[in-house]
């Protein structure tokens, strides 16, 4: 007799709305958890490079970055320098800044030169701040109306 209940039991499908919500819930989570997984794993530096592999000169940082590029560069003596990548020379480079309706160049060179990096544009990553707040948000609404939205 208790084998035939159990028969009964197995064979009659779950329809509890908890049950429902709960699959949605697992699912979602999957998904999120799959996403920022695989979001992290591409955007994740890369390990460091082990054997003799020297640092690059400045010379060749400089280089690196594209000409009329918005740059910001640490001085040795502590200031910082935004502007326009110039001309590059073997000395140094070029800086063009804008000071009020002037455009003026200044020389720079490597040995003076601490670090250099291409600025982005402002309010990219604002957006995207944005956008992926807003995402949380749905997914949170949509959690809380499966969770406490349906009648049960």
């Amino acid at each position: 007799m208790k084998t035939a209940r159990l028969e009964v039991f197995r064979n009659t499908p779950s329809k509890s709305i908890h049950s429902l919500t709960r699959r949605a819930i697992a699912t979602m989570l999957v998904a999120a958890f799959t996403i920022c997984s695989t979001a992290s794993a591409a955007g994740a530096p890369s390990s460091p490079q082990t054997g003799t592999a020297k640092a690059p000169t400045m010379k060749e940082r400089v280089l690196a970055i594209a000409p009329n590029t918005m740059v910001q560069v640490k001085l040795r003596s502590k200031q910082k320098i935004s502007g326009r990548l110039g001309e590059v020379t073997n000395e140094g480079f070029l800086i063009q800044t804008a000071t009020g309706d002037k455009i003026e160049n200044q020389k720079i060179s490597f040995n003076d030169v601490k670090s250099i990096k291409a600025v982005t544009e402002r309010g990219k990553g604002r957006v995207s701040g944005y956008i992926v707040g807003a995402a949380v948000g749905v997914g949170v609404a949509i959690f809380l109306i499966l969770l406490y939205g349906t009648p049960g």
